[in-house]
C-alpha cells in the first residue's frame, strides 16, 4: 500500500465519519479532478458505493485529490471516467480513495463499518470492466438473457427443458456471459457482503444503465443456464435470510457458528487482494463485538496469523471437524489442518461436533484426531492442460437455403473442431498407455472396471447429460469413436457428441487422477496433488474422505478425496427462491433440519462403534 500514501489528503476519521468522494462533471477524457468530503454516516448521506476491482496495485495513474496529486489503479481510473457525469457532481463512496489505506489501524476499524456504507448506499455501482471486445448491444442482450433466466428461477418455471432451449437459442449469449464472468469482479470476497446487506437486491446494479442484480449475474454461469441449477441463487438468498435471523435475534446459532456459515457457503471461488480479507470481509454480518477482541481486524497481524487464529477459535468452540475441508494445503506457513477458505462447504448446520474427537498440542501448532485408514493411493497422473477448445453447439450455415452444401466457415469449423478431438484422443493415448501399457479398449480390463476409467475421465455415470434430446449416442460409443478417431466416418451427430465429450475430458484431466490399492480410479478437487502412499481415510465427526500424507510419526492433510460418508438423505432446502419467502415452508424446513440433525449423529456414532477397533488417533501437523 506504500503507493497510496495519502497524509496530505486524508485527515482523521472523527467518530462514525466517513470520506465521500466529490466527482465534479466533466467530458471522458478530461483531466480528473475530486475532493474528500468528511461526513456522519448517523447523518444519512446520499451517496453511492462503487463495487470494483483494485487491479495491480502497482500500475497506476494520478488524479487530482483536494488540489494534490494521487495515485490510483488503471480500473479505478476507467471506473471514474465511465461514471462521471457531462452535468452534474456525483458523490461516491471508494474503498481505495474513502478510506487511508496507508493508516492499519484506520483500515482495521473501517472494515467492520463497510457492511453500514454498503448498507446505506442510495445504490451500489458495480464496475466490472469496459465493453470490449463487445459492443454495448452484445453486452445488453447478455443481461437481458441474464435476467430471464433469474426470474424464471425465482418464479418456479426454469426447468431441464427450458434450460435446452436457452442452450440452443442464446449459446452467443451465453459464451458472452461466461467470458463476462471470468472478470476478476466476479472472484472479489467483498461482493458476498455487498449482495447480502444491500436494501433489497435491486438496488446492486451492474453500472448506470443495467438495473440487474449483479450477484444474480455472477451465479447464473453458463453452466447453470445449460444444467439448469439454480443453487448458487438460492445460497446468497439463504445469506440474507440467515443475516435477517441474526438481526433480529431469531437464530439458534452462536456468533462463531454464524461465522463459520458465512465462511464455509461464501470463501469457495472468491479471492481478496490482501488475503486477510477472506476472513474479515465476512465480519460486518455478525452482530458487533461478538467475537473476542484478538480476532477483531488487524492488519498489522500476518495473513498466516489471521487464518491460524480463526481456525483455532472455530475449532475449539465447536469441535466441527468439516472445516477441514476447506484446507487448500497451499501456505506454507501454516500447518496442513488451518484453512485458507480457498474451498468453501455447501452446509447448513454445525452439529457434527458432538461426534468428534480433538485435542489441540504444542501451543495449538498440531490437533490430534481419530481416523479409519480405507486405502492406499498407488498411482497418481498429474493434472494435464489439453491446449485445444470445443463450442458447446455444433452451428452450420449451408451456402444458400435450397443448397445441401456447408458454407466455407462451417467446412473450417468442422476441421477445427476434427483436429482438436484428434489432440484430445492423442493426449488420452498418451495417458492410457502410461497407465495400462497401451490403450484401455486393447488392455484387457473388466467391464466393471473400464466403466471406473471412463467415468473418471468425464464419460459414464452421468458425466454427460443423459437427459438432453440431443444425445445420440451412448458414452462407450463416443469413447470407442474417440479412442479410434482414424477411421471416424465423419458423422455430424457424432462430431458434436465428441465435441461435448472432448469438453468433458479436457476439464476433468485438468484436476489430478489417482488409483487406490482396491482398483477405484478416483479425481481430486482442484489443487489437491496427492502423491504414491497417501491414505485415504474417514476423521471422526466429519463426512467426507481425506487424504493424509505419513511424514514420520505424524501426518499432513493434503485435501479431500471424493466420496463421503452416507448420512440422512433428507432434504432440506427450500426447493425454489418462494420457498425463502414462505413461513409455513421455512417452518416444516426448520423441523426437518432438526430430525436431520438427530439422525445424522446417529447414523455416525453407530458408524464409529462398529469399527472401533479400526480407528486409530493421529496429530495433523
Amino acid at each position: 500500500m506504500d503507493q497510496f500514501k495519502g497524509a496530505l489528503s486524508h485527515r482523521p476519521l472523527l467518530g462514525d465519519e466517513i470520506r465521500l468522494l466529490i466527482l465534479p462533471p466533466g467530458a471522458f477524457n478530461d483531466p480528473i479532478c475530486c475532493r474528500l468530503k468528511h461526513i456522519s454516516l448517523s447523518a444519512c448521506p446520499v451517496y453511492e458505493a462503487l463495487s470494483y476491482v483494485w487491479g495491480d496495485a502497482a500500475q497506476t495513474s494520478p488524479m487530482t485529490l483536494n488540489g494534490a496529486s494521487y495515485p490510483i489503479t488503471k480500473n479505478l481510473e476507467s471506473a471514474i471516467r465511465h461514471l462521471r457525469r457531462r452535468e452534474g457532481s456525483r458523490t461516491l463512496w471508494v474503498d481505495a480513495v474513502s478510506i487511508n489505506q496507508p493508516d492499519l489501524d484506520e483500515r482495521s476499524s473501517q472494515v467492520l463499518r463497510m457492511k453500514d456504507i454498503y448498507e446505506q448506499a442510495t445504490q451500489v455501482v458495480i464496475w466490472i470492466g469496459e465493453w470490449a471486445p463487445y459492443t454495448g448491444d452484445e453486452v445488453n442482450s447478455a443481461f437481458r438473457l441474464a435476467d430471464r433466466v433469474f426470474w424464471q428461477i425465482a418464479k418456479g418455471e426454469y426447468d431441464q427443458k427450458v434450460s435446452e432451449e436457452l442452450g440452443k437459442t442464446f449459446f452467443k449469449e451465453i459464451h458472452l456471459l461466461d467470458a463476462l464472468l471470468r472478470r476478476p469482479w466476479f472472484t472479489r470476497t467483498w461482493v458476498i457482503q455487498e449482495a447480502v446487506v444491500c436494501m433489497t437486491p435491486e438496488d446492486y446494479i451492474a453500472g448506470p444503465n443495467h438495473p440487474i442484480v449483479s450477484f444474480k449475474l455472477s451465479i447464473v454461469r453458463s453452466r447453470d443456464v445449460s444444467k439448469g441449477n439454480p443453487s448458487g441463487i438460492i445460497w446468497i438468498y439463504e445469506l440474507r435470510r440467515l443475516r435477517h435471523e441474526i438481526i433480529t435475534g431469531k437464530t439458534r446459532l452462536t456468533p462463531v457458528e454464524q461465522l463459520f456459515l458465512f465462511l464455509a457457503k461464501g470463501a469457495a471461488g472468491f479471492e481478496a487482494t490482501d488475503a486477510r480479507d477472506k476472513i474479515y470481509a465476512f465480519l460486518g454480518l455478525l452482530p458487533p463485538e461478538s467475537l473476542p477482541p484478538h480476532l477483531q481486524p488487524n492488519y498489522t497481524y500476518s495473513p498466516d496469523k489471521v487464518f491460524w487464529d480463526y481456525a483455532t477459535y472455530i475449532l475449539k468452540e465447536t469441535r466441527y471437524l468439516e472445516i477441514l475441508a476447506c484446507c487448500s494445503s497451499s501456505r506454507p506457513g501454516l500447518p496442513s489442518w488451518v484453512p485458507d477458505w480457498k474451498y468453501g462447504l455447501p452446509v447448513t448446520d454445525i452439529h457434527l461436533g458432538k461426534a468428534s474427537y480433538l485435542r489441540f498440542l504444542e501451543d495449538n501448532s498440531k490437533i490430534e484426531v481419530e481416523c479409519i485408514i480405507l486405502c492406499r493411493i498407488v498411482l497418481v497422473l498429474k493434472p494435464i492442460h489439453i491446449p485445444v477448445e470445443f463450442p458447446p453447439y455444433l452451428t452450420l450455415e449451408f451456402e444458400s437455403e435450397e443448397s445441401v452444401h456447408l458454407d466455407a466457415l462451417s467446412k473450417e469449423s468442422i476441421v477445427t473442431i476434427v483436429q482438436a478431438v484428434v489432440e484430445v484422443s492423442n493426449y488420452l493415448l498418451a495417458i492410457e498407455t502410461k497407465i495400462f501399457g497401451c490403450k484401455a479398449l486393447d488392455a484387457g480390463l473388466e467391464a466393471s472396471y473400464m466403466r471406473r476409467w471412463m467415468s473418471v475421465i468425464g464419460l459414464g455415470s452421468g458425466a454427460r447429460d443423459k437427459t438432453q434430446s440431443r444425445n445420440k449416442f451412448n458414452d462407450e460409443q463416443v469413447y470407442r469413436t474417440l479412442m479410434n478417431i482414424r477411421q471416424f466416418d465423419g458423422n455430424l451427430d457424432m462430431l458434436q457428441e465428441l465435441c461435448g465429450g472432448c469438453a468433458m475430458i479436457k476439464e476433468n484431466l485438468q484436476y489430478a487422477v489417482y488409483e487406490d490399492d482396491h482398483g477405484n480410479f478416483e479425481r481430486t478437487r482442484h489443487g489437491v496433488l496427492p502423491e504414491p502412499g497417501d491414505m485415504i481415510c474417514y476423521i471422526k465427526g466429519t463426512t467426507f474422505r481425506f487424504i493424509l500424507r505419513p511424514e514420520d510419526s505424524e501426518w499432513r492433510l493434503v485435501g479431500t478425496a471424493p466420496g463421503k460418508m452416507p448420512l440422512s438423505q433428507t432434504e432440506v432446502a427450500p426447493g425454489d427462491l418462494k420457498g425463502l419467502h414462505d413461513p409455513k415452508i421455512l417452518e416444516h424446513h426448520e423441523k426437518t433440519r432438526q430430525l436431520r440433525k438427530f439422525e445424522d449423529l446417529r447414523i455416525m456414532e453407530d458408524y464409529w462403534e462398529v469399527n472401533k477397533s479400526k480407528t486409530r488417533r493421529i496429530v495433523l501437523h
